[in-house]
This record gives structure tokens, C-alpha cells and sequence, in this order.
């Protein structure tokens, strides 16, 4: 065990030396006025050391809630609301493992990030319009260093788990075109080429 049973820990990455765990873990707040009383989860984000058995809090923040967490060398990305936030959207926020600096990677409803090998760009799902009864999602590539978006699909349907090959040319993902539950795993290049299923034959 290298936590203790006393919170509920979610997410956890590990850095890529081995030698760091980084994981997302609750802490239980009084709720402001008007329902004095109640109590809610406030996320933040933790490293452990393993070789020492330590752990440090890496934001203070205030998630209210924390949806996805994912690293990359000493880069992670965190996908959530801030606790007291006016329009309780979901955006993605860079956290600086070594300063705790954190940063929100734009003001779009993002989600799902996932790293390139590089840990210098992002893929994420991002909500870009209503459908007939439903949302439009698409698959978007984020530059850190200068903030440059690009998009990857113009599928109009629902888009799920993006995961980058290991060369940094290819996006598997998953798609539910019809709307119906059934989901289809997809790939796209990241150098323009167009989406495509992937025929998995049983």
C-alpha cells in the first residue's frame, strides 16, 4: 500500500521516471450559504514519492469536480471544474509538477487530453455545437508552447478517449456516429489526413 485508506484517490499517473506517482484526491468542505450544513469534495492534486513515501499537494485550486488527470514527464493536465466557478464549465488546466504553477488551456468545454509522446501537444475533445438533440464534439490538437489549435475531425457526432500512437502521427478514438450507444473505434492522422473507421474483423 503506498496510500493511506483515510480519502478517495482517483487517477493515478506515473511520471516517467518511475520515481513519482501523481493522483487526484478529495477533501471535504462546508458549503457556503444558502445550504449551510451540506458538504461537497474538493479536488486537488497530489505526487507521491515513492522511493521516499511522501506526498506533497501540487494545486490549490479547488476542483469541484476533477474528471480526468493525465502526465507526461513533469507536465500534467487536468480535466474539471473549479470549485465556485460562475459558468461550471469543464476545461483542461496545465499543472507544473515542479512550480505547481497552473494554467487553463483555453475557455472552450474540453476534455479527454491526451499527451504526445513529445509531451509538447495535447489531443482533447472539445464540444463545438448542438446537434438535433445531442452535442457536437471533435477531436482538436493543442501546441503548448505558442497555444495553437488544431482540428482533427469534422464528424458532427460524439467523440470519446482519444490516444496517440507512439510516432505522434496517428489518433485512435472512439466514435458513436449514429447516436445509438455503439461505439466505433476510429483513427485520424495528425497531418491532415481524413478520419476513418477501423474494420476489426472477429
Amino acid at each position: 500500500m503506498v496510500t493511506e485508506l483515510t480519502s478517495f484517490d482517483a487517477f493515478p499517473q506515473w511520471s516517467k521516471d518511475g520515481a513519482l506517482v501523481y493522483f487526484a484526491r478529495p477533501a471535504q468542505i462546508n458549503h457556503p450559504p444558502p445550504v449551510v450544513g451540506m458538504t461537497r469534495s474538493r479536488w486537488e492534486v497530489h505526487e507521491l514519492s515513492l522511493p521516499a513515501g511522501t506526498t506533497r499537494v501540487l494545486t490549490r485550486e479547488g476542483f469541484q469536480d476533477l474528471n480526468e488527470l493525465t502526465a507526461c514527464g513533469h507536465k500534467l493536465v487536468v480535466s474539471g471544474i473549479r470549485y465556485q466557478d460562475p459558468h461550471e464549465r469543464n476545461y483542461l488546466y496545465l499543472v507544473d509538477a515542479v512550480t505547481g504553477a497552473v494554467t487553463v488551456l483555453g475557455t472552450q468545454d474540453r476534455s479527454s487530453p491526451a499527451f504526445f509522446p513529445s509531451c509538447d501537444r495535447l489531443v482533447y475533445v472539445a464540444r463545438v455545437g448542438d446537434g438535433p438533440g445531442a452535442y457536437i464534439y471533435e477531436l482538436f490538437v493543442l501546441s503548448l508552447a505558442d497555444n495553437r489549435v488544431q482540428q482533427l475531425t469534422t464528424s458532427g457526432s460524439y467523440l470519446a478517449s482519444p490516444s496517440v500512437s507512439p510516432d505522434g502521427k496517428s489518433v485512435i478514438f472512439l466514435s458513436d456516429p449514429e447516436r445509438d450507444g455503439s461505439y466505433e473505434l476510429w483513427e485520424v492522422g495528425t497531418e491532415g489526413d481524413s478520419a476513418h473507421r477501423i474494420d476489426i474483423k472477429f
